[in-house]
């Protein structure tokens, strides 16, 4: 089974799979995407949670949930700015 479908981008993405509901296997790939944006958030591309070199596991695991309350924070005041700048009642506009 094959399967076409675009990115964010508009680049084509093809998965093949030998399983037969294609929707379903998109479904799960566009999950897995978003983890892998969370992590590569998380470790080089803003947080750099690599670089604090924490060893004890209680340290980590509270960093981590700091971290991640920081991502969905910041991903909710994108969404929110993003939709006021798409919409007629922004700021400023009569």
């Amino acid at each position: 089974m094959s399967s076409q479908t675009r990115t964010d981008q508009a680049e084509s993405l093809i998965v093949a799979s030998n399983a037969s509901a294609a929707s379903r296997i998109l479904n799960g790939y566009r999950k897995r995407w978003k983890i892998e944006c969370l992590f590569r958030a998380l470790k080089t591309s803003g947080f750099w949670l690599d670089g604090t070199h924490m060893k004890f596991p209680t340290h980590v695991t509270r960093l981590l949930c700091l971290l991640i309350l920081t991502s969905v924070w910041s991903v909710l005041i994108g969404t929110l700015q993003e939709t006021a700048l798409n919409t007629d009642t922004g700021p400023g506009v009569s």
